[in-house]
């Protein structure tokens, strides 16, 4: 499991990127007004990622999403973008995302439930 932070939602506190650990198959994005606003998480609790707003990656072909990192501002939209690998048997493959395009990868499927199915993401192959 891999843990990464950055400003993704552009109100200049720190949001949190979650990989998954073994056993788990989705990634996580969690902002910052989630957990600061919600009056059920305090100092020294769990934080519940069922009490929160967050969004939730999930792959088609469920794989493992063990490693994200931040990467900085790639496409100079004011926004940390990030990077999530999903781990294969013998191959893996990375998908860059624009947190700019969070909302509108999460309505991709037709609901605006937080999960993103990183499926609905093109991608070029070479």
């Amino acid at each position: 499991m891999t843990i990464d932070s950055a400003d993704f939602d552009g109100d200049d506190r720190a949001d949190l990127l979650i990989g998954s650990k073994y056993g788990t198959r989705v990634a996580y994005v969690v902002l910052a007004s989630a957990f600061i606003d919600n009056a059920q998480v305090t100092a020294g609790r769990t934080l519940s990622l069922d009490v929160v707003s967050s969004y939730e990656f999930h792959t088609a072909n469920n794989n493992y999403f063990r490693t994200v990192a931040t990467v900085g501002d790639v496409d100079s939209d004011g926004l940390a973008d990030f990077i999530i690998g999903e781990y294969l048997s013998y191959s893996g493959e990375a998908y860059l995302v624009s947190a700019a395009d969070l909302p509108h990868l999460d309505a991709a499927d037709g609901q605006t439930d937080g999960k993103i199915y990183l499926f609905n993401i093109v991608r070029p192959r070479w």
